[in-house]
């Protein structure tokens, strides 16, 4: 079964601006998934970022910890040196 419509019909200008606006709504469906992909992309970036910052600084404060305990041990053996001399 087939039908034609003319171009200037009425039934035809509805058909094209329901198809005009079906675009619209589709462009607009998909710019929205656009925005929210890229504010999710955004967000694992920070967090990784973050979780970087966070096992930099905790790395940073381990190796302060094992200097401190060095220097500490170092000073016991200094102190144990000098009692043993006198």
């Amino acid at each position: 079964m087939s039908f034609s419509i003319r171009l200037g019909h009425p039934l035809w200008q509805k058909l094209h601006g329901a198809v005009l606006d079906l675009e619209t709504t589709a462009t607009s469906i998909g710019k929205a998934i656009l925005k929210v992909r890229q504010e999710e992309v955004e967000q694992e970036q920070k967090q990784k970022q973050e979780g970087e910052e966070e096992q930099e600084q905790k790395q940073e404060e381990e190796e302060q910890e094992e200097e401190e305990q060095q220097q500490q041990q170092q000073e016991e053996e200094q102190e144990q040196k000098q009692e043993g001399e006198e």
